[in-house]
């Protein structure tokens, strides 16, 4: 890691210091529950939306402007695929946030895989003009561990992102507001962020648009960055009227410990765009920051007018700058947050979801009708986990027959984000996505414009991926019918005749055969789940060069779709392997991403001041 600027680069507006000499307060609570981000359980990952990641979310061009309907990018994937080129890698954890236009998957080796539009992170020359950069899912940035260490959860934000390990903090991207917590205005690699917490394990981190929030092992809060609406917790929104009579707010930096909430035993925070929400062992929710649409569950609040003015300004929305217990029917088991959205599961015998704030673009929920307390959302029982994108959202349930389903749905979604299919790329009420159906889904990361699944590798999943099924139904042999008119067409179909009483003999028995067959053959195709991107493999063994020689003995990788023998494999394969097969080629390129080796440091340049005088 490079060192730590020496001194604030960022300028205008001033920052609050914590006391060298603060009091640490507070033990590691083994007996506080884990996260449910915490999982040592990997799986494979899909993924949906726009991944034309040059072009998505972007306004449109001056000749698609006068356009009517939402046309697709061609890299955009309305239903889930597994990326290709990821798919060896065994994933336990998917980070995604609701204005996050990148993902990052940590691997059971426990390192960290970005891809994406980037924001400033391994870029030569980080500045607001040159602030992104697009990494595809082809190429992901490997990111080790510090010092050997595994990565075990972290948070995305806007233009700023967080990883943890078990000795620390570490963050990247635009620290202009401070939510990183250190000096600096941009860093491009992996920065460590002391705190308050100091040798205290970090339990989960959650991020803003410029602000963010640390829980550590202990049950405690931490906040940094900017503290406009509130969303720090201190108490106030720092404002201030700058020289050339405009508002300014200060910043926070390093992280300060949310005192509003010392001994709460918080067991998990989450962050929209400028609010936040904290969950205590006993399922008390607390909010603080922006309630313009009434995310924070409270009710209507009076705006909040800075007292060094006196006159009413834009900027002056309802606001709550310190941590509130929220009023709830149920205690809560989980929370979450949308940009101006709140979300909870309760501990009641169904286990719904509840909603405040704004969440939808018309009718209830919408900017004129917004939730101002928490609302339960119709419909969603069983409800065993949820995420929030920028305007989609998703719910993981589990239906009257134990079957696990994922449900989608978000107003004016239009790359595909959904993973609902191109026909109906918006929608306003919860809608299954088919190709889950009976698919243990773990985590789900939405994004921006993207979905990131985690989803539990089975042979319902092997069955789906879109090469195998495909195959399958274009291999399968058609049933042959009889001479005749073909099956439900014409006047003919309910005369008597040779097949009995109800005219159905054999030619009625080999077409409603031939129906039955065709839509099964619809079935396996709406809900096989195709690799991404396609690619054109070789029908030889990629070690002895010849065909296959039968069908028990030639191998497909499930990555690289080359194709080897099962006796020219060193060593040789005697049986068929269970579930899922990667050639040794894709085995060794697993090991190298999830094992990437430090960039070798360049070597230092001695100038010679020529030869030395007698």
């Amino acid at each position: 890691m490079p060192p730590r600027p020496p001194s604030n680069q960022s300028g205008s507006a001033p920052r609050s210091r914590a006391t060298s000499n603060e009091e640490e307060m507070g033990v590691d609570r083994p007996d506080l529950p884990e996260p449910r981000s915490s999982r040592s359980e990997w799986g494979r990952i899909l993924i949906c939306g726009g991944l034309d990641w040059e072009r998505n979310a972007q306004p449109p061009s001056s000749k698609e402007a006068g356009t009517k309907g939402v046309k697709l990018l061609d890299d955009d994937q309305p239903l889930p695929v597994k990326p290709r080129w990821m798919s060896h890698l065994k994933i336990t954890q998917v980070i995604g946030g609701p204005l996050a236009n990148y993902s990052i998957a940590i691997d059971l080796a426990g390192t960290a895989h970005v891809f994406g539009r980037v924001p400033f992170f391994k870029m030569e020359n980080p500045a607001w003009r040159n602030r992104v950069h697009v990494v595809s899912c082809e190429r992901p940035l490997h990111v080790a561990g510090p010092d050997g260490e595994k990565w075990e959860g972290g948070a995305v934000g806007d233009a700023h992102f967080l990883l943890f390990s078990s000795s620390g903090l570490y963050g990247a991207g635009d620290n202009r507001a401070s939510p990183l917590g250190i000096n600096g205005e941009y860093f491009a690699e992996l920065e460590p962020i002391p705190g308050p917490w100091k040798r205290r394990k970090i339990r989960q981190v959650a991020t803003g648009k410029t602000f963010s929030l640390v829980l550590d092992a202990a049950g405690q809060v931490y906040a940094a960055g900017k503290s406009q609406f509130g969303q720090l917790g201190n108490g106030t929104t720092g404002e201030l009227i700058l020289r050339n009579g405009k508002d300014g707010y200060t910043y926070q930096s390093p992280p300060q410990r949310i005192k509003e909430l010392v001994g709460k035993a918080i067991v998990s925070i989450a962050c929209g765009n400028n609010h936040a929400l904290a969950l205590d062992n006993q399922g008390r929710v607390y909010s603080w920051g922006n309630n313009q649409y009434g995310q924070l569950g409270l009710g209507d609040l009076p705006p909040v007018i800075a007292p060094m003015r006196v006159q009413p300004s834009p900027n002056d929305v309802p606001r709550v700058t310190v941590p509130t217990l929220v009023p709830l029917e149920h205690p809560a088991t989980a929370i979450y947050a949308g940009p101006t959205s709140s979300f909870i599961i309760t501990e009641n015998e169904g286990n719904e979801i509840w909603v405040a704030g704004k969440c939808r673009l018309v009718g209830p929920g919408s900017s004129s009708e917004p939730y101002k307390v928490f609302e339960k959302l119709p419909d969603l029982q069983n409800v065993q986990d949820f995420s929030a994108g920028f305007i989609s959202h998703f719910a993981m349930v589990v239906d009257e027959d134990d079957v696990p389903r994922t449900l989608a749905w978000g107003q004016g979604a239009t790359h595909g984000e959904l993973g609902i299919g191109s026909d109906f790329l918006s929608s306003s009420d919860p809608t299954p996505i088919e190709q889950l159906d009976n698919i243990e889904v773990l985590s789900v990361a939405a994004g921006l414009v993207h979905t990131v699944f985690l989803v539990k590798p089975d042979e319902t999943l092997e069955e789906r991926i879109g090469n195998a099924a495909q195959d399958q139904v274009e291999d399968e042999e058609p049933v042959k019918l009889p001479p005749g008119r073909p099956p439900g067409r014409g006047k003919g179909r309910r005369q008597k005749g040779r097949g009995g009483r109800n005219g159905r003999g054999n030619g009625w028995d080999v077409r409603s055969k031939a129906k039955e067959a065709e839509e099964e053959r619809e079935k396996i195709k709406k809900l096989a789940i195709a690799r991404w991107p396609a690619i054109n493999s070789g029908d030889l063994c990629k070690i002895c060069h010849e065909g296959e020689q039968d069908d028990l003995t030639f191998l497909e990788c499930e990555r690289c779709e080359e194709g080897y023998h099962m006796d020219c494999l060193s060593p040789r394969l005697y049986e068929l392997p269970d579930g899922e097969w990667f050639c040794p080629v894709c085995e060794e390129s697993q090991y190298e991403w999830s094992h990437p080796k430090p960039p070798t440091p360049e070597p230092e340049i001695v100038e010679d001041d020529g030869p030395g005088l007698d």
